[in-house]
């Protein structure tokens, strides 16, 4: 596939060097040979991923420029996961789909969770060009309760920040962009029989322990073993 890049030669000349990302301050002179701002989309391989976005994401950039995101969160998360009990991994919070891509490698199954409407698209498209057939996307959020709450976001391009917390705890006020789809979450994996859980990643902004509240028996039963052996569940917070 053809790689796309920015027209930016300080984008393509940080990407080049994406090898020095573990030098110390490293990261000072990527940010100065490609600033922050510029609209650019692209496409690239990562090791065996291939990856669609645009510079002015956050997420974006960081895959772009560095050829990864959050990599060593993900190979902790993983590394608390028996190979195994590696059945199925849900992705909370799932985003454009950077953690559900490395899931699908380690995983027989990933079910994502995502309910911000803004990032369905792309999350898809990197889904399909990797053919990533194991992957599934759940156009709603998990939580304790199920509902209809309005969803915020800063005037960062950075939907990464996307809760449904109206709690200001970022740099920049929130504003609020919708009103998106929270399924309890024990309730909604048992209608969607969603079954053999061994890993759950959480990323929600500050509504964690709500997630956690709402799969409290996913947990339980999974824990139990019911009908296999002792089951093990990582559940992780990232």
């Amino acid at each position: 596939m053809t790689e796309v890049h920015p027209r930016h030669a300080g984008y393509r000349v940080a990407r080049r060097l994406r090898g020095l990302r573990s030098v110390r301050g490293w990261r000072r002179i990527a940010d100065a040979l490609a600033p922050f701002g510029l609209e650019a989309p692209f496409r690239v391989t990562n090791g065996s991923v291939v990856f669609e976005g645009n510079v002015s994401s956050f997420v974006d950039r960081e895959i772009y420029l560095f050829g990864q995101y959050e990599h060593d969160a993900i190979a902790m998360f993983l590394a608390m996961v028996p190979p195994d009990r590696r059945r199925v991994a849900i992705d909370v919070g799932a985003n454009i789909g950077n953690h559900s891509l490395a899931f699908s490698q380690n995983f027989s199954v990933v079910h994502a969770f995502e309910p911000n409407e803004m990032l369905w698209t792309q999350f898809q498209r990197n889904m399909a060009i990797n053919g990533k057939t194991n992957v599934t996307l759940h156009r709603v959020g998990l939580g304790q309760q199920s509902g209809t709450y309005p969803f915020y976001l800063t005037e960062k391009k950075n939907y990464g920040l996307g809760t449904f917390s109206s709690a200001e705890q970022y740099d920049a006020p929130l504003r609020q962009v919708g009103t998106f789809r929270v399924e309890q979450g024990d309730a909604y994996l048992d209608a969607q029989r969603i079954n053999d859980v061994d890993a759950i990643k959480i990323d929600t902004q500050g509504l964690e322990a709500e997630v956690l509240a709402g799969l409290g028996a996913t947990l339980a039963r999974t824990r139990a073993g019911e009908g296999d052996e002792l089951g093990h569940v990582t559940a992780q917070q990232v």
